[in-house]
């Protein structure tokens, strides 16, 4: 396996894993290197003639808007009770170190290569993030 970089933009680039194959190169998995990882849990072991075709999906992933995933997935409810409670902890000593609800980013989400579903905000550069297990969480409608 290697990884290739792949750049959108000047902020915004990740690693693809790729291992090579008797017809050209797999997409095994992709790892965040400037910026966010976008969702391509669809790519993911798919087959492409050469690296080239790689970066080509992925900046296309890339291109796509950060953050929608939130809006096509359906939690359990033991999941989303988790979310709540956790998204008011970290809300609360946010405020208690005087940082205003207006620095923290809307919630989004990506579903990760083991199957879980990461959710998360930023605050100026801090990442504050909860991982959803797999049988906790589901597509609204999968992507294709």
């Amino acid at each position: 396996m290697r990884r290739i970089k792949v750049r959108h933009n000047k902020a915004h680039a990740v690693w693809a894993v790729v291992e090579d194959t008797p017809d050209g190169v797999r997409l095994v998995g992709v790892e965040p290197y400037q910026g966010p990882v976008p969702e391509v849990a669809h790519l993911l072991g798919a087959e492409f003639p050469d690296n080239a075709s790689v970066r080509r999906a992925l900046i296309a992933a890339m291109k796509g808007p950060v953050g929608d995933t939130l809006d096509n997935v359906l939690l359990s409810k033991r999941a989303y009770d988790a979310w709540l409670l956790f998204a008011q902890q970290q809300a609360a000593r946010l405020a208690s170190e005087g940082v205003h609800a207006s620095a923290i980013s809307d919630e989004m989400a990506e579903a990760l290569p083991d199957g879980s579903l990461k959710i998360w905000v930023t605050v100026g550069e801090e990442e504050i993030s909860m991982l959803i297990p797999p049988e906790e969480w589901s597509w609204k409608n999968p992507p294709s």
